[in-house]
């Protein structure tokens, strides 16, 4: 019946009705119609046990410390769900942020969920602002989606969106060597990139952007790893094993950061620290010139990296036990994902805030997102001291 609906959907170039109603699990979509009868072919979920719980290590500061950082804070403890596959006979995907649709029309929340607009409410669902959706071009075969809501970025394409791969190594039927499609963001060069390092070829690659609408024989669907910002260790053990392969780990490189070229969290002051920086060893690097083995290979060598608040730091995920990581924010923006990550290898981490008034204590709160920061450079000596890196 699924088949026979799908050929007249293409036959009549019928555009759907974007989903107005969802299930908040893929779990209750799938118990659900699997008490139906007759039973839908290929319709399959399969837990993988992945949760886990993990304490991060303590964050040093000098300085002003934040908030954020206390150890009673709720952010000290890393919280990691169960993952899961569900597998989706003629099941849809929507725009540019991965929304899952499945073959009654309802879009599967817990795979869809757009942190931007709400997170756990779906309600504030863009897809749910949608009226129609484009003629779904059909997939043949089987697909997977790795796009997410916020994967156009590198940190959150390398720790939100890849690691989905090894959700479906451990529940998928179909090994994702042998998938037919990779739906995956529209952006960054990381993207092809790092696909290509794991071996997936170019022609198996969809594009994912808004308004696009995409209709599948069989999609195969991992769940998201977690929170945004929150990395799980078994996503940085996965991300190790599959890109450091070839890592000789050999020298040992004391590295800046330098956000000269971003469009914010730059450090106003920066030429006022270069001379320090430089006086002890740091070389001044900017990742957009780097492709991203260049970047694994550059982070794996580190000895000491310092650097502002910012993608680039993703790349701690290649570093060795006892790198020594400096982390640079404005009291007005601090993100906790890359202590989680600093972590997770066991890294030495030190943070450092920028001259402003106050603080904001909200992870969540972007008001000051692309804050730029102005650095006391004694504060920075001083650090720099305490951490033995003279």
């Amino acid at each position: 019946m699924l088949g026979v609906l799908t050929h007249l959907r293409d036959l009549l170039q019928f555009a759907p009705r974007a989903p107005s109603d969802y299930w908040l699990s893929s779990k209750g979509y799938f118990q659900h119609f699997c008490a139906q009868e007759p039973p839908i072919e290929r319709l399959r979920y399969r837990e993988w046990a992945s949760g886990c719980k993990n304490t991060r290590n303590a964050a040093k500061t000098l300085d002003k410390e934040h908030p954020l950082f206390d150890p009673a804070s709720p952010y000290v403890l890393g919280a990691y769900p169960d993952t899961f596959v569900i597998c989706v006979p003629s099941g849809r995907v929507a725009d540019g942020r991965g929304s899952v649709i499945a073959h009654d029309g309802k879009m599967l929340f817990d795979v869809s969920i757009d942190w931007a607009s709400g997170g756990h409410d779906p309600a504030r669902h863009p897809l749910f602002q949608r009226k129609k959706l484009a003629k779904a071009e059909r997939l043949s075969g089987t697909s997977t989606v790795l796009t997410t809501s916020e994967s156009a970025g590198f940190f959150h394409w390398m720790t939100d969106a890849l690691p989905r791969l090894q959700i479906l190594r451990e529940a998928s039927p179909v090994p994702w060597e042998a998938m037919d499609h990779f739906l995956i963001t529209e952006g960054i060069p990381a993207v092809r990139e790092s696909l290509s390092l794991l071996g997936i070829r170019e022609d198996k690659l969809v594009v994912t952007r808004r308004g696009s609408h995409f209709l599948c024989d069989w999609l195969i669907v991992p769940s998201l790893a977690g929170a945004p910002g929150n990395v799980p260790p078994w996503a940085v053990d996965f991300l190790r094993a599959q890109f450091m392969k070839s890592s000789s780990q050999t020298q040992r490189k004391r590295i800046y950061l330098s956000r000269a070229r971003a469009s914010g969290r730059r450090i106003v002051n920066e030429e006022e620290i270069l001379p320090l920086l430089a006086g002890r060893g740091f070389l001044r690097v900017t990742l957009e010139e780097m492709s991203l083995g260049d970047q694994i290979a550059l982070f794996s060598e580190a000895e000491a990296v310092v650097a502002p608040h910012g993608a680039g730091l993703t790349n701690l995920a290649w570093c060795a036990p006892t790198t020594k990581v400096l982390e640079i924010f404005s009291p007005l923006y601090v993100n906790l994902c890359y202590w989680a990550i600093a972590s997770l290898v066991q890294a030495d981490y030190y943070y450092l805030l920028g001259v402003a008034e106050g603080f904001v204590d909200d992870v969540n709160d972007a008001r000051f997102f692309l804050e730029n920061i102005f650095l006391d450079v004694v504060a920075l000596e001083r650090t720099l001291d305490a951490m033995e890196l003279s």
